[in-house]
């Protein structure tokens, strides 16, 4: 079953963004946040479909010991 894309303004598409840990809105404080999380997508450009036919997954990985406080 294909996901349903959502259409960019340049002609690109994507997936819905996809949040590891899936509970992630009910954390009430920073603590309670795993120590690694993850959010990803899969984009698909048509200049680009024989390169990434299944699409390009774009993937962001977290660690809360990188993350800087900003502020």
């Amino acid at each position: 079953m294909k996901k349903e894309l959502i259409k960019l303004a340049n002609g690109c598409e994507r997936t819905e963004v996809y949040i590891s840990p899936k509970n992630y809105k009910t954390f009430t404080s920073k603590s309670k946040i795993p120590k690694q999380w993850f959010v990803e997508c899969r984009f698909y450009d048509p200049k680009k479909e024989n390169e990434y036919p299944k699409g390009f997954q774009w993937i962001r990985r977290k660690s809360w010991g990188l993350c800087k406080k900003f502020g």
